[in-house]
Protein backbone atom coordinates (compact mmCIF):
# COMPACT_ATOMS: atom_id res chain seq x y z
CA UNK A 1 0.00 0.00 0.00
CA UNK A 2 1.47 3.26 -0.97
CA UNK A 3 2.16 5.88 1.50
CA UNK A 4 0.26 9.05 1.32
CA UNK A 5 1.00 10.92 4.16
CA UNK A 6 3.74 13.71 4.92
CA UNK A 7 7.02 13.18 6.60
CA UNK A 8 7.63 16.48 8.10
CA UNK A 9 10.65 18.91 7.36
CA UNK A 10 13.84 17.55 9.17
CA UNK A 11 15.21 20.39 11.83
CA UNK A 12 17.81 22.65 10.51
CA UNK A 13 20.03 24.41 12.99
CA UNK A 14 21.20 27.70 12.15
CA UNK A 15 25.13 28.09 11.23
CA UNK A 16 27.51 29.16 14.11
CA UNK A 17 29.40 31.67 15.11
CA UNK A 18 27.64 34.27 12.85
CA UNK A 19 26.63 38.14 13.16
CA UNK A 20 24.28 37.51 15.50
CA UNK A 21 26.82 35.95 17.97
CA UNK A 22 29.30 38.64 17.69
CA UNK A 23 26.67 41.30 17.54
CA UNK A 24 24.80 43.27 20.52
CA UNK A 25 21.51 41.85 19.09
CA UNK A 26 17.63 43.64 20.46
CA UNK A 27 14.71 41.45 20.09
CA UNK A 28 11.71 44.29 20.50
CA UNK A 29 8.36 43.38 20.89
CA UNK A 30 5.35 44.19 18.63
CA UNK A 31 4.26 47.41 20.77
CA UNK A 32 8.30 48.37 20.39
CA UNK A 33 7.75 49.67 16.81
CA UNK A 34 8.84 53.22 16.74
CA UNK A 35 12.57 52.34 14.92
CA UNK A 36 11.03 50.74 12.15
CA UNK A 37 10.85 53.99 10.28
CA UNK A 38 14.41 54.89 10.96
CA UNK A 39 16.69 56.79 13.60
CA UNK A 40 19.43 58.43 14.38
CA UNK A 41 21.60 56.19 16.94
CA UNK A 42 24.60 58.24 19.23
CA UNK A 43 27.90 56.91 19.17
CA UNK A 44 30.40 57.11 21.73
CA UNK A 45 33.30 55.85 19.84
CA UNK A 46 34.22 58.04 17.61
CA UNK A 47 34.16 62.01 18.64
CA UNK A 48 36.53 62.07 22.04
CA UNK A 49 39.48 63.70 23.39
CA UNK A 50 42.21 62.28 26.26
CA UNK A 51 44.96 64.03 27.15
CA UNK A 52 48.02 63.15 29.54
CA UNK A 53 48.90 66.38 32.30
CA UNK A 54 51.56 66.94 35.00
CA UNK A 55 49.69 66.98 38.40
CA UNK A 56 51.90 69.35 39.04
CA UNK A 57 51.52 71.96 36.25
CA UNK A 58 54.94 72.06 35.04
CA UNK A 59 54.39 70.00 32.03
CA UNK A 60 52.79 71.08 29.51
CA UNK A 61 49.73 68.35 28.27
CA UNK A 62 49.91 65.87 25.76
CA UNK A 63 46.63 64.81 23.54
CA UNK A 64 46.81 61.26 23.33
CA UNK A 65 43.74 61.39 20.44
CA UNK A 66 41.44 64.34 19.82
CA UNK A 67 38.44 63.16 17.73
CA UNK A 68 35.73 65.68 18.93
CA UNK A 69 34.91 67.32 15.93
CA UNK A 70 34.40 63.58 14.53
CA UNK A 71 30.77 62.15 13.99
CA UNK A 72 28.51 61.68 17.21
CA UNK A 73 25.36 60.36 15.22
CA UNK A 74 24.78 57.62 13.06
CA UNK A 75 21.15 57.87 10.48
CA UNK A 76 20.19 54.50 10.49
CA UNK A 77 17.20 53.05 8.06
CA UNK A 78 15.75 49.24 8.83
CA UNK A 79 14.66 47.36 6.15
CA UNK A 80 12.27 44.25 5.74
CA UNK A 81 13.08 40.52 5.39
CA UNK A 82 10.04 38.52 3.68
CA UNK A 83 10.16 34.97 3.25
CA UNK A 84 7.57 33.32 0.76
CA UNK A 85 6.79 29.57 0.49
CA UNK A 86 4.86 27.77 -2.31
CA UNK A 87 3.27 24.42 -1.67
CA UNK A 88 0.65 22.43 -2.78
CA UNK A 89 -2.33 22.56 -0.42
CA UNK A 90 -3.05 18.51 -0.15
CA UNK A 91 -1.28 17.04 3.12
CA UNK A 92 -0.60 20.30 5.29
CA UNK A 93 -3.18 21.94 7.81
CA UNK A 94 -3.33 25.82 7.60
CA UNK A 95 -1.24 25.60 11.46
CA UNK A 96 1.19 23.51 9.58
CA UNK A 97 1.71 25.81 6.25
CA UNK A 98 2.00 28.73 9.11
CA UNK A 99 4.24 27.59 11.57
CA UNK A 100 6.68 26.52 7.87
CA UNK A 101 6.61 30.17 7.07
CA UNK A 102 7.58 31.49 10.29
CA UNK A 103 10.13 28.90 10.89
CA UNK A 104 11.96 29.45 7.19
CA UNK A 105 11.31 33.28 8.39
CA UNK A 106 13.42 32.68 11.64
CA UNK A 107 16.27 30.63 9.77
CA UNK A 108 16.54 32.96 7.25
CA UNK A 109 17.22 36.32 8.86
CA UNK A 110 20.68 36.36 10.09
CA UNK A 111 21.75 35.35 6.85
CA UNK A 112 19.21 37.99 5.19
CA UNK A 113 21.19 40.69 7.64
CA UNK A 114 24.66 39.52 7.03
CA UNK A 115 23.83 39.97 3.39
CA UNK A 116 22.95 43.50 3.68
CA UNK A 117 25.65 44.44 6.19
CA UNK A 118 28.31 42.90 3.76
CA UNK A 119 26.99 44.06 0.33
CA UNK A 120 24.66 46.86 1.01
CA UNK A 121 22.09 45.85 -1.71
CA UNK A 122 19.07 48.01 0.36
CA UNK A 123 21.46 50.45 1.58
CA UNK A 124 22.77 51.34 -2.04
CA UNK A 125 18.84 51.00 -3.55
CA UNK A 126 17.60 53.43 -1.14
CA UNK A 127 20.65 56.16 -0.87
CA UNK A 128 21.79 55.31 -4.51
CA UNK A 129 25.58 55.53 -3.55
CA UNK A 130 28.37 53.10 -2.77
CA UNK A 131 29.58 55.14 0.08
CA UNK A 132 26.74 53.66 3.16
CA UNK A 133 26.45 52.10 6.32
CA UNK A 134 27.94 48.59 4.52
CA UNK A 135 31.32 46.71 4.49
CA UNK A 136 31.69 46.47 0.91
CA UNK A 137 31.57 50.57 0.46
CA UNK A 138 34.20 52.84 -0.54
CA UNK A 139 34.09 54.19 2.67
CA UNK A 140 35.85 51.68 3.79
CA UNK A 141 39.72 52.45 4.18
CA UNK A 142 41.65 49.55 2.65
CA UNK A 143 44.95 48.89 4.49
CA UNK A 144 46.89 47.04 1.45
CA UNK A 145 47.04 47.41 -2.39
CA UNK A 146 47.74 43.48 -3.06
CA UNK A 147 46.47 40.49 -1.06
CA UNK A 148 48.34 38.83 1.89
CA UNK A 149 48.28 35.77 3.92
CA UNK A 150 45.26 35.31 5.83
CA UNK A 151 47.11 35.79 9.49
CA UNK A 152 48.74 38.99 8.00
CA UNK A 153 45.16 40.03 7.07
CA UNK A 154 44.28 39.60 10.80
CA UNK A 155 46.73 40.96 12.13
CA UNK A 156 46.06 44.24 9.93
CA UNK A 157 42.76 44.43 10.76
CA UNK A 158 43.15 44.52 14.37
CA UNK A 159 46.28 46.79 14.65
CA UNK A 160 44.57 49.47 12.14
CA UNK A 161 41.28 49.00 14.60
CA UNK A 162 43.24 49.52 17.91
CA UNK A 163 44.68 52.66 16.53
CA UNK A 164 41.11 53.96 15.19
CA UNK A 165 39.08 53.36 18.23
CA UNK A 166 39.00 54.68 22.09
CA UNK A 167 40.18 51.37 23.15
CA UNK A 168 36.62 49.62 22.44
CA UNK A 169 36.12 45.86 21.59
CA UNK A 170 35.49 45.54 17.72
CA UNK A 171 34.19 43.16 15.56
CA UNK A 172 36.38 41.49 12.56
CA UNK A 173 33.81 40.17 9.42
CA UNK A 174 35.30 37.18 7.23
CA UNK A 175 33.80 35.12 4.95
CA UNK A 176 33.27 30.74 5.96
CA UNK A 177 36.72 30.63 3.53
CA UNK A 178 38.99 32.57 5.16
CA UNK A 179 37.71 31.39 8.68
CA UNK A 180 38.47 28.14 7.90
CA UNK A 181 42.45 28.87 7.10
CA UNK A 182 42.64 30.55 10.56
CA UNK A 183 42.20 27.80 13.04
CA UNK A 184 44.07 28.26 16.23
CA UNK A 185 44.19 31.84 15.87
CA UNK A 186 40.86 32.41 17.57
CA UNK A 187 39.52 31.36 20.76
CA UNK A 188 35.48 30.37 21.72
CA UNK A 189 33.92 31.81 24.61
CA UNK A 190 30.20 30.39 24.93
CA UNK A 191 28.52 30.73 21.15
CA UNK A 192 31.25 33.76 20.13
CA UNK A 193 34.56 33.43 18.60
CA UNK A 194 37.18 35.89 19.84
CA UNK A 195 40.91 36.83 18.07
CA UNK A 196 43.79 36.75 20.66
CA UNK A 197 43.72 40.02 20.44
CA UNK A 198 40.12 40.19 21.96
CA UNK A 199 38.03 41.46 19.13
CA UNK A 200 34.90 39.53 18.39
CA UNK A 201 34.74 37.60 15.33
CA UNK A 202 31.61 37.21 12.88
CA UNK A 203 31.42 34.44 10.25
CA UNK A 204 28.54 35.05 8.06
CA UNK A 205 27.28 32.38 5.73
CA UNK A 206 25.75 35.92 4.23
CA UNK A 207 29.00 37.45 3.22
CA UNK A 208 30.27 36.99 0.34
CA UNK A 209 33.81 37.97 0.30
CA UNK A 210 33.70 40.76 -2.01
CA UNK A 211 35.73 44.14 -1.81
CA UNK A 212 35.16 48.01 -1.13
CA UNK A 213 33.09 48.95 -4.49
CA UNK A 214 32.69 45.30 -6.16
CA UNK A 215 29.41 44.86 -8.08
CA UNK A 216 29.95 41.10 -7.83
CA UNK A 217 30.89 38.32 -5.22
CA UNK A 218 33.90 36.49 -5.94
CA UNK A 219 33.63 32.78 -7.84
CA UNK A 220 33.11 30.05 -6.10
CA UNK A 221 36.80 28.80 -6.81
CA UNK A 222 38.00 31.99 -6.02
CA UNK A 223 40.75 31.95 -3.43
CA UNK A 224 40.79 35.64 -2.61
CA UNK A 225 38.55 37.29 -0.34
CA UNK A 226 38.09 40.32 1.32
CA UNK A 227 38.31 41.01 5.56
CA UNK A 228 36.46 44.10 6.98
CA UNK A 229 37.28 45.35 10.98
CA UNK A 230 34.71 47.47 12.05
CA UNK A 231 33.38 48.95 15.90
CA UNK A 232 31.18 47.05 17.85
CA UNK A 233 28.11 46.02 15.67
CA UNK A 234 24.06 46.71 16.58
CA UNK A 235 21.27 44.36 15.09
CA UNK A 236 17.64 45.33 15.77
CA UNK A 237 15.22 42.72 15.24
CA UNK A 238 11.41 43.03 14.68
CA UNK A 239 8.38 40.40 15.10
CA UNK A 240 7.78 37.89 12.73
CA UNK A 241 4.31 39.01 10.83
CA UNK A 242 1.97 36.88 8.40
CA UNK A 243 1.11 39.15 5.68
CA UNK A 244 -0.94 35.86 4.61
CA UNK A 245 -3.03 34.41 7.76
CA UNK A 246 -5.70 31.82 6.43
CA UNK A 247 -6.02 29.79 2.82
CA UNK A 248 -8.72 32.16 1.21
CA UNK A 249 -5.79 34.50 0.84
CA UNK A 250 -3.00 31.78 0.02
CA UNK A 251 -4.79 29.39 -2.63
CA UNK A 252 -4.66 29.68 -6.17
CA UNK A 253 -7.97 27.76 -7.16
CA UNK A 254 -6.05 27.51 -10.75
CA UNK A 255 -2.88 25.92 -9.78
CA UNK A 256 -4.26 24.14 -5.82
CA UNK A 257 -0.58 25.93 -4.65
CA UNK A 258 -0.76 27.88 -1.55
CA UNK A 259 1.68 31.16 -1.21
CA UNK A 260 2.00 31.68 2.07
CA UNK A 261 3.85 34.87 2.79
CA UNK A 262 5.71 35.95 6.76
CA UNK A 263 7.92 39.34 7.13
CA UNK A 264 10.15 41.36 10.22
CA UNK A 265 11.64 44.06 10.00
CA UNK A 266 15.56 44.21 10.69
CA UNK A 267 18.66 46.35 10.80
CA UNK A 268 22.58 46.01 11.57
CA UNK A 269 25.16 48.77 12.01
CA UNK A 270 28.05 50.15 13.54
CA UNK A 271 29.63 53.28 15.17
CA UNK A 272 31.01 54.18 11.55
CA UNK A 273 34.23 55.73 12.56
CA UNK A 274 36.38 52.57 12.28
CA UNK A 275 35.84 50.77 8.96
CA UNK A 276 38.85 48.80 7.44
CA UNK A 277 39.64 46.49 4.47
CA UNK A 278 42.07 44.01 3.45
CA UNK A 279 42.26 41.44 0.82
CA UNK A 280 43.83 38.06 1.75
CA UNK A 281 44.76 34.72 -0.63
CA UNK A 282 43.66 31.65 1.15
CA UNK A 283 46.44 29.91 -0.78
CA UNK A 284 49.19 32.33 0.56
Amino acid sequence: MAFTGVLPAEKLTPAPYGLFTAADVTEHGSRDEHWIGGFSAESEACAFNATLIDICGDVDPVTVRDTLDDQRWIDVEPFGIVAMDHCLTPGLSVIDRRARILRQLDLITPKAVETELWQGLFRREADGAETGMYLASTAATTITATAQKVRVGLGLLEQNLANCSSGFQGVIHITPLVAALLGTELDQDGDTLLTKSGNKVSVGTGYDGRGPGDDASPAAAAVQHWMYATGPVFVHLGTDELVTVNDAQSVDVETNIATWVAEKPAIAYWDGCCHFAVKVDVTL
